[in-house]
């Protein structure tokens, strides 16, 4: 089974329109657009309920058109008030229900590592003594009255409990194909620009301890240029990061004079009208096939 993987589309819709193309041009039956698929950054709130109710049910029939299945599940950026919306426009989410396809259950796990950065609703601790980096923004909570401050940070983690826990009791099939936000740590997918490794201790361990078919990362889009790897073995388990270039839709448009050649020099992810995606072939009975795009 030929499917194509590429995460973190921001709600560019240009990228959408190439994921189809390869899809159409690979003969793949399955576009998985993994996590973090609405728009960010400027007026969120409202572009990304505009974005499930006039882009996203017209471009999920058009993969239909094409007998294309479409995947998705919500990650840090999406923002979780809007899943009712999607469920109603656009149908399941994978990391709330299993869905079966070709002789593979594929299956969402959404939560990241604390991060520096506001947003916390997908967020949780990694496990139990994990510290978190310094915030460098306000920590809110994505509410239906709008992103709330965190009164009490370390209650609220508390409550939520680590994503150790969440993984503890989770078993994986043989044919699992599991979309995880977050990369796994230190196999040289979680690398940020200036060397951090934010990745999940916790995944890697329940990875090495369950062997699922085959995990899809994403969240730390720069890191394949940090480290020139995209994909990973942990056991018989293949991991797929293939990192994704900035999108100019979280961009807001009056600020575009600022992205400078300098620092789109320095800043090589930073190309956005280009796709990252990966082209993979899957047999449950055999080691997947992996190939990145760039389009």
């Amino acid at each position: 089974m030929k499917f194509v993987y590429a995460t973190d589309l921001h709600g560019d819709e240009g990228k959408y329109a190439k994921a189809l193309d390869l899809c159409v041009t690979e003969g793949a039956k399955l576009l998985h657009v993994g996590a973090d698929i609405l728009p960010k950054g400027y007026s969120m709130q409202p572009r990304q309920k505009e974005f499930i109710k006039k882009f996203l049910p017209g471009f999920i029939k058009k993969c239909g058109d094409k007998d294309i299945k479409f995947m998705a599940m919500f990650g840090n950026d999406d923002l979780w008030t809007r899943k009712p919306l999607y469920r109603e426009r656009c149908g399941d989410l994978i990391d709330e229900k299993p869905i079966d396809f070709e002789g593979f259950t594929f299956t969402g796990y959404p939560y990241v590592p604390d991060y520096p950065f506001g947003l916390k609703t997908a967020c949780k601790y990694d496990h139990k003594g994990w510290k978190p980096e310094s915030y460098i923004q306000i920590p809110t909570e994505d509410t239906e009255h709008g992103l709330v401050p965190i009164i009490d940070v370390k209650e609220y983690f508390r409550k939520k409990g680590t994503i150790e826990d969440d993984l503890r009791s989770r078993k994986a099939k043989p044919n699992e194909i599991i979309a995880i936000h977050s990369p796994p740590k230190l196999v040289g997918l979680d690398v940020c620009i200036d060397g951090r490794e934010v990745g999940s201790n916790a995944i890697k361990e329940w990875i090495e301890e369950k062997q699922p078919y085959m995990v899809l990362s994403g969240h730390i889009h720069e890191c394949p240029w940090r480290t020139k790897i995209r994909t990973a073995t942990i056991g018989r388990t293949v991991v797929v990061q293939p990192g994704q270039y900035l999108s100019a839709a979280v961009i807001d448009p009056s600020r575009m004079e600022t992205m400078r050649e300098d620092y789109l020099m320095r800043h090589p992810w930073v190309e956005t009208s280009k796709l990252i995606a990966a082209v993979i072939e899957a047999d449950p009975a055999g080691v997947p096939d992996v190939r990145i795009v760039i389009l």
